[in-house]
């Protein structure tokens, strides 16, 4: 039996720093994933943004979204580090994985918590490197 992974995205559109690098994309097209959910707390053109994710429900707090959908993934879309390191504690002590957008958080410290957290709970946490896999690093590579 295939399992179906859940996942949440936390992709906050109100608030600065965001960038284009599409975490909050990561997850469509592959098969064996659900994205069950996206919090955010701009309400102003969801639809939309439901639509170009794929969600199916939309949540103003992410904390109520791990809560009500108890996804298997996380992804944590801002680019500003010290965003982050909430969402993946309260995550990971759920039991679930991530995949954060680069930096991972903004202390040593957070990481130290992060790895041990996430060791205590067996979960995975990924940190997305897109740029290495963009087609000009890999043709600069091939060049080299």
């Amino acid at each position: 039996m295939n399992k179906t992974y859940r996942v949440g995205i936390v992709h906050d559109t109100s608030r600065p720093g965001l960038g284009g690098h599409g975490t909050h994309l990561a997850f469509q097209g592959l098969s064996g994933v659900e994205t069950v959910a996206l919090a955010d707390t701009n309400p102003e053109g969801i639809s939309e943004r439901l639509a170009q994710t794929g969600a199916r429900r939309h949540y103003l707090s992410w904390e109520k979204m791990l809560d009500q959908e108890r996804p298997d993934i996380v992804t944590v879309c801002s680019r500003l580090p010290d965003d982050h390191f909430p969402v993946i504690r309260a995550a990971v002590s759920r039991g679930c994985h991530i995949y954060c957008e680069k930096p991972l958080c903004a202390t040593l410290t957070e990481a130290d918590q992060i790895v041990a957290l996430a060791k205590r709970h067996r979960v995975k946490v990924a940190v997305a490197h897109l740029g290495r896999h963009a087609l000009v690093f890999r043709t600069m590579r091939e060049m080299i």
